[in-house]
């Protein structure tokens, strides 16, 4: 059975890999401690991945992003493809 929006905005995210993070100013750069493997992520993406800390939602995500950039409304397409694409690549994962 596939969960609905509600579910979907209210899943929390935690990081899936043991990385080191290092930010600048254009984002971040995670290092894969294992494998050396490293992702270079916008500053969008890269606050999304540090709130990926198991205790945000998608909503909660959107909307620290929306602050953080003084939107007027919460981009929930943008921060749902920053998930899906660090969820694709195994960064992250559902709690």
């Amino acid at each position: 059975m596939g969960k609905t929006d509600a579910q979907i905005m209210s899943q929390c995210w935690q990081a899936a890999r043991d990385c080191s993070v290092e930010t600048n100013d254009q984002g971040a750069v995670l290092t894969e401690r294992q494998s050396g493997t490293r992702h270079y992520l916008n500053a969008t993406a890269a606050i999304v991945y540090l709130l990926c800390d198991a205790c945000h939602s998608t909503d909660d995500i959107a909307g620290f992003v929306a602050t953080q950039f003084s939107l007027d409304q919460p981009p929930m397409n943008d921060v749902e493809g920053a998930l899906n694409q660090l969820h694709s690549k195994g960064l992250i994962e559902r709690c």
